[in-house]
């Protein structure tokens, strides 16, 4: 079978389902009462990653399961994930954390603002200080 779709992380796809507690027939209802019907027999087949979704069914099936595109993008294929031809220099401290953090630890966009403005409200030079204070004080 000819696969022209988007590469997904099959093993997040699966997991954010069973979390809502929902069947891939939820799932497919829930994109068709967001406009984009996905028959649950090719949702299957996403999960099961005989095939991948084209851009419009990728974007139904995050917000159906209420995550972001890039949460379900193989990390390879995922905007801002690729360390390799990047200088630190041109990225600012939270660009530089989103990065670490997105392709190291596997945190969306949200869990890293969070991190972010933690560290701004506490006066945490380092992520290190905001996690680890005690070991960090002088």
């Amino acid at each position: 079978m000819a696969n022209s779709g988007t590469p997904i992380d099959t093993a997040k796809l699966r997991l954010a389902r069973q979390r809502k507690g929902w069947t891939v027939r939820d799932v497919s209802q829930r994109c068709r009462e967001l406009g984009t019907p996905v028959d649950f027999g090719a949702y299957s087949r996403y999960e099961r990653g005989l095939t991948d979704p084209g851009p419009g069914r990728l974007l139904a099936i995050a917000q159906a399961l209420d995550l972001t595109v890039d949460e379900l993008l193989l990390p390879e294929k995922a905007p801002g994930n690729a360390m390799e031809d990047v200088s630190t220099e041109d990225l600012t401290d939270e660009g530089l954390l989103l990065m670490v953090f997105r392709t190291l630890m596997g945190a969306t966009q949200e869990e890293v603002a969070d991190l972010h403005a933690q560290m701004v409200t506490t006066g945490a030079a380092t992520l290190a200080e905001l996690v680890m204070p005690q070991e960090c004080a002088v």
